[in-house]
């Protein structure tokens, strides 16, 4: 009886140790693991157990992005990120966070093809107040290698394309500024204000704007902004259009 009951007992421990251990190793529990080594610097640990966990559960797009950000972020691998990044994509095709980090790396690795492949990818799946945008040093070398024209129409179509691209807009409106175009260049720049730019320097170009086109109260309000946001040069253009003002008798403040 003794003999059968230890048979009994050995025989079932190892059944119901493994069953213990198959249920902490799931994929949760890997993902928790691996943000633990994460913390403590072990980033090679940290992606072993996230690879765990996503080999026990592919179904969340969560752990490529944590194991791909930890290559870019901890481990400078910004190749080995792209790849998980685009591995993602290809069970997510749709997940924003993913295609974003793909499109990122593609411009800094100075790929501009598949950067745009996956800019146009963004604004499909976020057209409206995404924050994804071409990076302003792309911005520039496009604007020297194309014509004035060529480079005013790819602004355009493109901010049509994802109108939150302020990197582009800004440049726009510079352009408009600088080529004596004060309309559309304040179109531009109360498009920067409305997608978030708030700066200083936005809110007085565009005080210079209205200036230009006879709108001297507009100009002094949103000058009056600027300068409270630390431009320098705010004051004394308000102190011109209040003289311009008194001088030709513009009508009251519009309301």
């Amino acid at each position: 009886m003794g003999l059968n009951f230890k048979i009994i007992r050995i025989c079932m421990f190892p059944a119901v140790f493994g069953g213990l251990f198959l249920l902490s190793c799931n994929s949760g529990n890997y993902e928790k693991m691996g943000k633990v080594e994460e913390s403590r610097g072990n980033y090679g640990k940290a992606i072993k157990y996230y690879k765990k966990a996503l080999s026990n559960d592919d179904s969340t797009a969560r752990l490529y992005l944590k194991i791909g950000n930890v290559y870019k972020l901890n481990m400078h691998d910004e190749k080995k990120a792209l790849t998980t990044y685009l591995k993602g994509i290809e069970y997510f095709p749709n997940n924003y966070d993913l295609n974003l980090f793909a499109m990122q790396l593609f411009f800094k690795l100075d790929d501009v093809q598949n950067g745009f492949v996956y800019y146009k990818k963004c604004s499909s799946i976020k057209s409206d107040f995404g924050i994804h945008s071409i990076p302003y040093s792309i911005v520039l070398k496009l604007e020297k290698e194309k014509s004035k024209n060529e480079f005013v129409d790819f602004c355009v179509k493109t901010l049509i394309l994802n109108p939150a691209d302020n990197n582009l807009r800004r440049e726009l409106a510079r352009y408009y500024f600088n080529n004596g175009d004060a309309l559309n260049a304040k179109k531009e720049y109360e498009a920067l204000i409305k997608y978030g730019d708030r700066r200083g320097g936005v809110y007085l170009s565009l005080g210079l704007c209205n200036y230009n086109l006879g709108e001297y109260y507009e100009a002094i309000d949103n000058l009056e902004i600027a300068k409270n946001l630390g431009v320098e040069y705010a004051e004394k253009n308000i102190k011109t259009i209040k003289e311009k003002i008194s001088t030709n008798s513009v009508s009251a403040h519009p309301f």
